[in-house]
């Protein structure tokens, strides 16, 4: 099986309450060997702060203003060095075994794209296949 690299994607903007949740949730992983970049664009709650105290894990901080969350994940992607990365929100959670999972579907064929599904309100939501991911995922009105 091949080595593969992962990188988990975080942009933030005065996001501190959130970002407990998440850090947990990455230092639960069952496989933590992967890079956590976080890209603030100039919080003023502490996110960065926060981000700088996290232990256990590989993290990178980068600290720009930006012109938004898209402004700000094509920052942080255009800074991974190589293999993969997964775009995670400040307020998103990850099951345990969540890069485990990711890195073992990428080595089997070293795909251009994984695609996974996501749980939200308890209820599944499976991933498309196909082309469907290129539609994004389907979404609920609230």
């Amino acid at each position: 099986m091949p080595a593969v690299k992962i990188t988990i994607v975080t942009a933030t903007l005065n996001a501190r309450a959130y970002l407990p949740s998440l850090v947990k949730s990455l230092q639960a992983q069952t496989d933590l060997d992967f890079e956590w970049l976080v890209a603030d664009g100039g919080s003023s709650d502490g996110t960065q702060a926060l981000v700088r105290e996290v232990r256990g894990l590989s993290v990178r901080l980068i600290e720009s203003r930006d012109f938004g969350i898209y402004d700000a994940l094509n920052r942080a992607i255009s800074q991974v060095e190589d293999g993969y990365y997964l775009v995670v929100g400040a307020d998103d959670l990850l099951f345990k075994n969540a890069v485990a999972d990711f890195r073992a579907c990428a080595a089997l064929s070293l795909p251009d794209f994984v695609a996974a599904s996501i749980q939200q309100a308890g209820r599944t939501i499976p991933a498309r296949r196909g082309l469907g991911w290129l539609y994004g995922m389907p979404g609920e009105a609230s």
